[in-house]
């Protein structure tokens, strides 16, 4: 069976449960810090997060467990109408994460939860990615424009 089918099903269920129980937040919340820090130990689950996990392990499905926690934190914030966010930028810009929550919730009528991240790599500017949308005002990206520009021209002279 497909692993993209098996992870969605243990996402879909445990989904179900939290919703049931009304501690979503908190087991999504948990589980972000699971995924994002496997090595660090958390002293106690979520009691729904430690069925979940027996679950898995009796039905011999752990190699499953990574990607059904990541498909269910896809999937809570979108039945919470939460749009996941990536913001990059060169140097540290506080203001930069508000006004562009501000625009996603203007533009797409909902909320956003964005992650941020330092990449000097991208010398100045932004990209900022939500759902399938890309918004790249990096300059390491406008020298790639030019220099690909230089070489089209260069192509037809020669």
């Amino acid at each position: 069976m497909n692993s993209g089918i098996i992870s969605s099903r243990y996402a879909t269920a445990l989904l179900k449960r939290v919703t049931e129980t009304g501690r979503g937040q908190q087991v999504c919340d948990q589980v972000e810090q699971l995924l994002e820090h496997p090595d660090v130990q958390i002293q106690a689950l979520e009691p729904d997060l430690r069925s979940f996990v027996d679950v898995i392990v009796k039905n011999g499905r752990q190699e499953y467990l990574k990607l059904a926690l990541n498909s269910f934190v896809r999937k809570y914030y979108e039945s919470a109408g939460i749009k996941m966010a990536l913001l990059t930028t060169a140097s540290p810009a506080p203001g930069l994460e508000e006004k562009l929550s501000a625009l996603i919730h203007e533009k797409m009528g909902c909320s956003v939860k964005m992650k941020t991240k330092v990449d000097p790599n991208l010398i100045g500017g932004f990209t900022f990615v939500v759902d399938d949308l890309l918004l790249d005002a990096s300059v390491s990206r406008q020298i790639d424009l030019i220099r690909r520009e230089l070489i089209e021209k260069t192509n037809r002279i020669v």
